[in-house]
């Protein structure tokens, strides 16, 4: 109906007006009732490409600092700081084609260890930890190419590494492998800025948006999880391990003088790596208790 066609298009255009008006000019206020209104601004914006069009510019990311900001906010501050990731600053276009990368964390106090990476080297982290968010992200992608959103354990950030040695060390691989009982494990060596942090544990951003929807799928009574629970599409995990944090460059020495404290502190390694991933199984937790409790006794 052409009458209710032209309706429609005046109240998106009344509403986004005063989104645009509040974010403008009344942000505290606006900021105040964002996390109110988000899911049903995201929400229309994935339901009309018009409102979205109108939209973006009022559209707020929640940061772990407590602050909000706007998707050109955001990445005007990283343009201050940091190359874009993977861009090296060579006075050609290739800024014109290399994505930039907005992080974000779904869960800020299971992703607690990650943050303080990025934090530590003046990144900022969106809270994006709604179910809506996954599949707004994917759209904001599919309308601007320039930008692309990583969640902070999906790839180790190039801020975040050091200039140090990263050698590859088939011991340690293999040593990895074996205490995580996945002998298919991909083990890779970073140099860190922070050498506090031994190992991190990072997932494919598409494999993890994949679990993501089949667990979505799952929930409308779909088939996206066995009578086990096990996803049917797997999570792609790396071990990243900083060849930077003395722990590591002291494993890499004992594997060949002790290979037994070796073998119990990469499982400790290996274990605290997942915790700050994901939570455990209970089998997970029962083991690392136990290999915990065996480890204080041979202090």
């Amino acid at each position: 109906n052409t009458y209710v066609s032209k309706v429609s298009a005046h109240i998106v255009k009344k509403v986004t007006d005063k989104l645009n008006a509040l974010c403008d000019t009344d942000r505290e206020n606006y900021e105040k009732v964002w996390d109110s209104i988000k899911t049903f601004v995201e929400y229309a914006c994935m339901r009309d490409r018009k409102f979205y069009d109108r939209a973006k510019d009022a559209v707020l990311f929640h940061l772990t600092d407590g602050s909000y900001v706007t998707v050109a906010q955001y990445l005007e501050k990283a343009g201050e700081g940091t190359q874009a990731e993977g861009q090296a600053d060579t006075g050609t276009d290739s800024k014109k084609t290399t994505p930039a990368t907005v992080y974000y964390t779904t869960d800020p106090q299971l992703q607690a260890q990650y943050i303080a990476l990025f934090e530590a080297q003046h990144i900022q982290v969106a809270v994006l930890d709604k179910l809506i968010d996954t599949q707004f992200i994917q759209m904001l992608e599919s309308y601007d190419s320039t930008v692309k959103y990583q969640r902070i354990d999906a790839d180790v950030a190039s801020a975040l590494k050091g200039d140090g040695d990263v050698t590859e060390n088939q011991a340690l691989t293999d040593l990895f492998r074996k205490v995580s009982g996945n002998d298919k494990l991909e083990v890779k060596f970073e140099s860190l800025k922070d050498g506090s942090l031994p190992a991190m544990l990072t997932v494919s951003e598409q494999s993890r948006r994949m679990e993501e929807m089949m667990r979505l799928y799952a929930m409308q009574g779909g088939e996206g999880e066995d009578s086990y629970g096990t996803h049917m599409f797997p999570l792609d995990y790396t071990l990243m391990v900083n060849t930077h944090a003395p722990l590591i460059q002291k494993l890499a020495g004992l594997c060949d003088t002790d290979g037994e404290k070796a073998e119990a502190i990469a499982s400790q390694v290996y274990n605290l790596s997942v915790l700050a991933q994901r939570k455990f199984t209970a089998s997970e937790l029962k083991a690392f208790l136990s290999s915990s409790f065996d480890l204080l006794n041979k202090m």
